[in-house]
């Protein structure tokens, strides 16, 4: 494997769309109102967007907590006791050091908004949205093919996909689907009217004569947490976390990032893996060093992309905590059978389509995950993240840029030596 930084990222660069410039070009609406005021500590010396008015909260006790809110008439929003913060909107005005400082809180963040990352996106390949195995060059890549001779993941493994939603009613999908969550519209199914969500769960486990996900036995758990324009916010993005804990995931993809860390989601990521559950991360799409969270957090397997050429795509992050590199450049998988924002917007092509980036290979590992536990169920997420690191393809020298190498899911399961 090598590392394409020059003509392969040249010729990638006019097909590439970045979510940030893509939510002004979407034609369902506009995108939700922002705070770009809102700053994290100085260490971080990242400045993110977050809902105006809305903080994240954890107080000393639930009497401090009923103390402040009557004292800053702040409102309720949502109450996450399972990761014991609360969700508060307060008057216009209020300033964050102003709430940090408080005698009764531990800690507040603003409620900051994360995009999800088809930041890369093929235009130049839309003409070869043919599905089958053929055309999947991810799968043979990491050599599937010979893993699923030792097993096709379990239907008792479920691979929770906290994303934009899911076209329930995709023929790939359909079979697979089991329970689901929408934390935006909790009354109603988790829809997917991005786009993003449904082409993420069909790398990990779509089933059908004419597409195959890294692991076709396993069962998908939809949980929607982002809204058209694929913005969800820190609260938002815990709770489907949490939810996905709760409910019976084995393991967690979150093709998802922001550039600033978050106690919130922090605390969510820890509480999963000391549930034995692991999570699986994108690493980014803006090509620098600079962390991105979720994936930068202790004990999530961080994923960068590689390239047909089986080289690091120019998009994808680096830095200390990448684990490990899978295929995520022009990976074909389903697509809403209906018109979403990627597909109105030209980013892909209804029913089956092209998209690229670290979004697309972080489901592929998932989808191994599923299938080690589906062999190995009670294997831990330090266990897992240490043997996909341990069976890359390569030298297994560790990189910035590339982690320990390459996945080969023929030896993460155990199928080859």
């Amino acid at each position: 494997m090598t590392n394409g930084r020059s003509t392969a990222w040249n010729s990638l660069q006019r097909h590439v769309v970045p979510l940030a410039a893509m939510l002004t070009l979407l034609g369902c609406g506009s995108p939700p109102a922002v705070n770009t005021s809102a700053m994290m500590p100085a260490d971080a010396g990242v400045r993110m967007q977050s809902v105006p008015g809305r903080y994240v909260v954890q107080f000393k006790d639930t009497a401090a907590g009923d103390h402040f809110k009557a004292r800053t008439k702040a409102k309720l929003y949502k109450n996450l006791a399972e990761l014991g913060v609360e969700v508060l909107e307060l008057p216009v005005g209020t300033d964050l050091q102003t709430v940090q400082s408080a005698e009764e809180v531990d800690f507040a963040e603003p409620d900051f908004l994360y995009t999800f990352q088809p930041t890369a996106e093929t235009l130049a390949s839309k003409e070869k949205n043919t599905p089958g195995l053929s055309g999947q060059y991810a799968l043979k890549m990491v050599d599937a093919p010979t893993a699923w001779r030792k097993t096709r993941g379990d239907a008792g493994v479920t691979i929770a996909i906290i994303d934009t939603g899911i076209d329930r009613n995709h023929p790939d999908l359909r079979g697979r689907i089991t329970g689901g969550y929408n934390v935006l519209e909790p009354k109603s199914p988790p829809t997917d009217e991005n786009g993003h969500g449904t082409h993420v769960a069909g790398i990990a486990a779509a089933s059908s004569n004419v597409l195959s996900g890294m692991a076709p036995n396993c069962k998908i758990m939809p949980i929607k947490v982002a809204n058209a324009h694929g913005m969800a916010s820190t609260s938002q993005i815990a709770e489907g976390i949490a939810y996905a804990a709760l409910h019976g995931a084995d393991v967690i993809n979150l093709s998802i990032g922001g550039p600033a860390p978050s106690k919130t989601l922090e605390k969510a990521v820890a509480a999963c893996v000391k549930r034995n559950i692991p999570l699986v991360a994108a690493m980014g799409n803006d090509g620098s060093n600079k962390p991105m969270y979720p994936a930068a957090y202790a004990g999530v397997i961080a994923v960068g992309a590689t390239n047909q050429r089986d080289e690091v795509t120019n998009y994808s992050q680096k830095g200390r905590w990448i684990s490990v590199v899978a295929p995520g450049d022009g990976i074909i998988s389903t697509t809403p059978t209906y018109t979403t924002n990627l597909i109105q917007t030209g980013a892909t092509t209804a029913k089956y389509g092209r998209l690229s980036g670290t979004s697309m290979a972080a489901p592929l590992v998932s989808g191994i995950v599923a299938m080690m536990r589906s062999t190995t169920p009670g294997m831990s997420p330090k266990a897992i993240k240490q043997r996909l690191e341990e069976t890359t393809d390569g030298n297994h020298k560790y990189s910035t840029t590339s982690g320990y190498g390459r996945v080969n899911a023929a030896r993460a399961v155990g199928a080859i030596n």
